[in-house]
Parts: structure tokens; sequence; C-alpha cells
């Protein structure tokens, strides 16, 4: 589709622009909205909290402090004007479609990186991060985690060795603010071998390339069990049965799949239980 353009770097940033205004155009109406469901417990544990005391306890049965922080900040800047928090999370979304475009320059053809900005950017699937306060934890989390992929790329690809420190910065960072990132290091040596492959030593640097990503996991094992002596223990979800598993796997794997939200599933799987826990056994299998 794209195979006969010649993209020069002006192109390129045209392409960019125009990807973000058409989600930026999407998202507008967000502004709008107001305060819904847990919205109101979140904000107002994070007004009750000092700056610092954030980032000493669990806050809602989470450690997130950057999450508080974010809201804190917005508290401070906004009250309780609902469109202020939009604004920040329709900002955080941007960037993560900006990210997502500079990795895939990176690591996919002309077509790839365009398609995958595109559909990251509008996909109905990121529809209650954005427009939900409470998914702010899923658009901050992966504003870092983007970001310390795309440095990581980056730091192959000039070599320079400072770069580790912003990469282990934007880990800890990701990992403060939702423990999905915990993926983070298996994927990112994934993405150094992938670079890596063509020479000789590829697993070996590879595992060079990640070590501050690593660094940075095992300074937040060890903050954990500082403040709170667990690590990664939701109070809310004390045991994890094996048909929860499967249905997560089969949740997370049909989001990341099919453009729609998954909540306009739920009455269905909920009088069909059967079905979900089947269709779970099969994704997990496959």
């Amino acid at each position: 589709m794209f195979g006969s353009l010649r993209l020069d770097h002006r192109s390129i940033k045209w392409l960019i622009a125009t990807i973000l205004s058409a989600t930026a155009f999407l998202y507008l109406p967000s502004f709008s909205l107001g305060f819904i469901s847990d919205d109101f417990a979140l904000i107002g544990e994070a007004r009750r909290v000092s700056w610092w005391g954030l980032f000493l306890q669990e806050l809602n049965a989470y450690y997130r402090p950057l999450v508080q922080l974010t809201l804190k900040a917005d508290h401070a800047l906004w009250g309780s004007r609902p469109a202020g928090y939009h604004v920040t999370s329709f900002a955080l979304h941007l960037i993560n479609v900006l990210l997502v475009a500079l990795i895939g320059r990176r690591v996919l053809s002309r077509e790839g990186w365009i398609l995958a900005a595109v559909y990251f950017g509008i996909t109905p699937t990121h529809a209650s991060s954005v427009l939900w306060i409470c998914g702010r934890t899923d658009l901050l989390c992966a504003t870092f985690y983007l970001g310390a992929a795309w440095m990581l790329i980056e730091s192959k690809a000039r070599r320079e060795m400072w770069h580790g420190a912003i990469v282990a910065l934007l880990t800890f960072g990701a990992l403060l603010s939702k423990e999905m990132a915990i993926s983070l290091p298996l994927v990112s040596l994934l993405i150094a071998y992938a670079i890596e492959r063509r020479n000789g030593h590829a697993l070996r640097d590879s595992a060079v390339a990640v070590a501050p990503i690593f660094c940075a996991f095992v300074l937040y094992i060890a903050l954990r069990f500082a403040l709170f002596g667990n690590f990664l223990q939701n109070p809310l979800q004390t045991a994890t049965s094996t048909s929860a598993i499967l249905t997560n796997v089969a949740r997370y794997a049909v989001t990341l799949t099919f453009p729609l939200d998954l909540e306009i599933l739920k009455p269905f799987f909920r009088s069909h239980p059967n079905l979900l826990l089947g269709a779970s056994v099969v994704i997990a299998g496959g």
C-alpha cells in the first residue's frame, strides 16, 4: 500500500503528525466527560496523602505511586474539574502513539510502522484507558514501558552507554506505575536479541544491553520488600485459581488481537461462563 512512497525525514514527520492528529480528533470529546465509578476514591486518596507519602504506602490495595503523583498534580492544577484530568490522559495517549511510531520505524517495515501507529492510536481497545481516569495507570505504565523499549533500541543503534541509565530509570518508572511492567525484562531481552541475532555473540550482547533493566527490576523488588514485606501481592486477590488464570489469558489475547473493548462482551460471558473457560483453554493451548 505504501510501497511506492519514498519517505524522507520530512515525510515521516508529516505522517507521524497526521497519525497524532487523527488520534487527537477521535479523543477530543473526552474533555467533556466527568468522573465515574472508582475515580472518586482514587483521586480522593491522592489528595489525602502527602507528596512524599505517595511513595511510602499502598493506596487502594496497589503500590502505584507515580499514578497517584499525576492525579495529585492534576488536582493541584485543576481542582475538581474533570476536563483537566482528561487532558493529562489524552496527552499520555498521544505520547504513547508517538513512541509506537518511533519503535515501529526501527523494527518494522515501512507499511508496518504506519499501520501499527494508526492501530494503536485509534483502536477501541484503548478507549477505557483513555476515557476513564482510573485507566491512567495503563497509560502511564505504557509511556515508561515504551520509552524504555525505544531507548534500548536507540542505545543498540548508536552504541551510547549513557542510554543505559535512562533505560533503567524508565523501567523503574513503569514498575512504579503498574505491576505488569515485570514483563519488560523479558520483552527487552527479546528486542535486544532480535537486533543482535546476526552476530556470533547475540545472546551475550543482548544480556549486557538489558542489564540496566534487570538492575531496575531488582531495585523495585528490594523497595517493595523494604516497604511492605511482599512482592506483587494484591490484597484484593489473595488466591488465584487455574480457571482465573486461563480466563485472563483469553481476555488479554483477544484484547490484543481484535479492536474492541471487552466490556461489551461481559454480559454474554457472564451468562455463558463455560464458553469463556473453554475458549481460555483453547487459546492457552495454542
